[in-house]
């Protein structure tokens, strides 16, 4: 399982930020009174100022997908889960290897080594708003029983429910049986 950043490191990534840019825009005239005012290691500050790199982007060389491939990946996990379609981590893991795929197309032998057992894990802890959830298939009655013409008939008398009472769409929101709040509907 993948360990889970604290919040304490998380805060100081954000405080560091703050301050190189607040360095950058002349709200800080030093190093020293930015690390101070923003509570974050001096000498990680004046490095990452004078363009060194932190710890995350240190360390990025040894991850299997690059920043931006990561992203993509997150994105399309994100659009996957939107539309109802469970992204589960073996797709995951064959998704991250076929990104991997097109770059070893480029003579890059390093990504000839698997992703590990616990990669998958790993991509969610780096990624807070991916979270793991148990899925519960549908039953079959009720996956024949939805129909275009159920789902237009459902949503004229929404429609019509919305005019009756001088709902607008920005206070509608949907939620499934468990109680989940899914998304809103606009």
């Amino acid at each position: 399982m993948a360990r889970k950043r604290k919040p304490e490191t998380l805060d100081r990534e954000k405080n560091m930020a703050i301050a190189l840019m607040g360095l950058r825009n002349g709200r800080w005239k030093s190093v020293g009174k930015a690390a101070r005012d923003m509570n974050v290691p001096q000498e990680s500050l004046r490095r990452q100022w004078k363009g060194g790199m932190s710890r995350v982007e240190a360390r990025e060389k040894q991850q299997k997908l690059t920043k931006p491939e990561e992203k993509v990946l997150a994105n399309w996990i994100t659009r996957l889960t939107a539309t109802g379609h469970p992204a589960r981590h073996e797709f995951i893991r064959e998704m991250a290897e076929e990104i991997r795929n097109k770059r070893a197309e480029e003579n890059q032998p390093h990504l000839s080594i698997p992703l590990g057992k616990s990669w998958v894990q790993q991509f969610i802890g780096r990624h807070p708003h991916l979270k793991t959830v148990i899925s519960r298939s549908i039953e079959a009655s009720r996956i024949k029983a939805l129909t275009k013409k159920v789902v237009e008939s459902f949503f004229d008398a929404l429609e019509a429910c919305l005019q009756e009472y001088q709902i607008e769409w920005q206070n509608v929101y949907n939620m499934d049986e468990t109680g989940k709040l899914l998304d809103t509907l606009n």
